[in-house]
């Protein structure tokens, strides 16, 4: 019986963890339904920021982006939320 319950516990504990990677190259960014995502070094999607989330706090709306810019700390390249009046058709890129 205690062998049952221990491969039920290991079965469980599988299903979410062993799947097998996303297959995405680390540290590269993508949107997704409003989301912005980076690969992580296990090769798995993980959400940086919920656009829709941001404009609710914000009070403005707010897209996701590929941005590729340089700023006082340094270049900024990938994907994040931005207001959407500067998004325009990038949104989906």
């Amino acid at each position: 019986m205690v062998k049952l319950l221990l491969l039920g516990l290991v079965a469980v504990a599988c299903s979410t963890a062993c799947r097998p990677p996303d297959g995405c190259v680390p540290r590269s960014t993508r949107c997704l339904v409003n989301r912005s995502q980076i690969c992580d070094a296990d090769r798995y999607w993980r959400e940086l920021s919920d656009c829709d989330r941001v404009s609710a706090q914000s009070g403005g709306p707010f897209a996701c982006r590929y941005v590729d810019e340089e700023t006082e700390e340094g270049r900024v390249v990938g994907h994040t939320c931005m207001p959407a009046t500067d998004a325009g058709s990038e949104a989906s890129r």
